[in-house]
């Protein structure tokens, strides 16, 4: 499964690997969650370059979004001293919203919203939206969009 959600080839050697050493570091977790969640964020730091599938992905379950065009933003560390995690952040031309497709538990509770942008805007201002990539993202969306609050 995560072979194919990533597209990459998970090999043996590294699964016994896994199995094996998972639970003397993974403390806070239990098998099998603890080799899975290792082999998860493996595969996601191996599909970090391609950000492009990854988006192209996300947006298909998360949103049910196509789109045409992939348009880079920015890339920034969310934690920098603490996680090495590189967000990169792009703005896309929809080509077409139709059904949301979960691909896991993550996505069951999801809601897409609609929101124009100047709305957007005026929740950050109005702090109702706080999650700092969120933030980010909309603004430097807003900036290549010329569009102000």
């Amino acid at each position: 499964m995560l072979s194919e959600n990533y597209n990459v080839k998970i090999s043996d050697e590294a699964l016994e690997t896994v199995l094996e050493l998972a639970p003397h570091y993974m403390h806070s977790l239990r098998l099998p969650d603890k080799p899975i969640s290792w082999l998860d964020t493996a595969c996601v730091k191996v599909e970090i370059n391609r950000p492009d599938d990854c988006a192209r992905r996300e947006l298909k379950e998360e949103a049910g979004v196509e789109f045409k065009d992939l348009i880079k933003l920015t890339d920034f560390h969310n934690s920098p001293g603490y996680s090495d995690e590189l967000f990169h952040l792009y703005m896309a031309r929809v080509e077409s919203i139709g059904d949301m497709e979960p691909d896991g538990d993550e996505e069951m509770d999801m809601e897409r919203v609609i929101i124009p942008m100047t709305e957007a805007l005026r929740m950050i201002d109005d702090q109702e939206i706080v999650d700092a990539k969120t933030i980010i993202g909309l603004l430097m969306a807003a900036r290549r969009l010329s569009v102000h609050s």
